[in-house]
């Protein structure tokens, strides 16, 4: 905007709306492809959904498909489609539930222990570079900015 040029305050929120919306994309093209190279990364090529997925039965033993689904805030068949491949490579096994024997619970196999630890130790590496290419200043306003979103990502 040039030296005292007014701009009326409703074409400066069109312009300030365009401008987050676009970077926005930016950031989410962004996220998308990092977690694309972060599944090659690492032999066992876990996509990051998949990681997740692993973390919440690492620290949720004999977990049930819902509570898994609940903890990663997805669809529970969503969760069951995964576990099958995460089974299927060998990385967890479903168990009958001791207290109900219709319902299924899930645990990770050695196999998936050692991927899982893995995959923390390069996701480690990566956070931390990434921490340490922010100032302090930037890290405090990309946390608050973070919950704050996250807060209000129900209106999309």
């Amino acid at each position: 905007m040039a030296a005292g040029i007014r701009v009326p305050e409703h074409e400066r929120d069109e312009v300030d709306s365009a401008d987050l919306w676009r970077a926005w994309d930016e950031f989410a093209a962004a996220l998308r492809a990092a977690r694309g190279r972060a599944a090659r990364e690492t032999p066992d090529g876990l996509t990051h959904s998949q990681y997740r997925l692993l973390c919440a039965v690492s620290e949720t033993p004999q977990a049930r498909c819902g509570h898994l689904a609940d903890l990663l805030g997805v669809a529970a068949p969503t969760v069951t489609r995964m576990l099958s491949g995460l089974e299927n490579a060998g990385f967890v096994a479903r168990v009958p539930a001791a207290e109900d024997r219709r319902g299924v619970c899930v645990g990770l196999t050695e196999t998936g222990r050692t991927v899982l630890a893995a995959k923390q130790e390069v996701v480690t590496r990566k956070r931390r570079l990434l921490h340490e290419s922010l100032s302090l200043a930037e890290r405090r306003q990309a946390t608050a900015l973070f919950r704050r979103l996250a807060e209000e990502l129900d209106v999309l």
